[in-house]
C-alpha cells in the first residue's frame, strides 16, 4: 500500500467518527431541544432524526465508495471505469443528501 493512499484511507476513517458521534449523541439532543422549544412541532422529532439518520447513512455509503476509489487508485487503476463508477455513486450520493435536506 502507497505512504499517499494509505494517509488518504485514514482520513476516510477519521471523517466518519465525527458523524457516527453525531449520530449517537447529538441528533437525539438536539430532537430533544427542539420538542421542548417548540412543543406543538412533537410530531416532527421522529420524521427530523429519521431524515438526519438517512442523510448519515449515504454519507457513509459514499465513504465506503471513496475507500474503494483509493484502493484502485493503490492498484494502479485510477483511469479505468471501475473508477468512473465509484465516482458517479459519490456524486448520486451527494445528490440523494442534497435531495433529503432539501425536503
Amino acid at each position: 500500500m502507497k505512504r499517499e493512499t494509505f494517509f488518504l484511507k485514514a482520513v476516510v476513517v477519521l471523517m466518519g467518527l465525527p458523524v457516527v458521534a453525531l449520530c449517537i449523541f447529538i441528533i437525539p439532543e438536539i430532537a430533544a431541544f427542539l420538542v421542548e422549544l417548540v412543543p406543538s412541532l412533537t410530531y416532527l422529532q421522529y420524521p427530523f432524526m429519521i431524515g438526519l439518520y438517512a442523510s448519515a447513512g449515504i454519507y457513509f455509503v459514499a465513504l465506503y465508495q471513496v475507500f474503494k476509489l483509493l484502493g484502485y487508485i493503490d492498484k494502479d487503476l485510477a483511469f479505468s471505469d471501475l473508477t468512473v463508477n465509484v465516482l458517479k455513486n459519490i456524486k448520486r450520493c451527494a445528490a440523494a443528501i442534497g435531495g433529503l435536506f432539501i425536503l
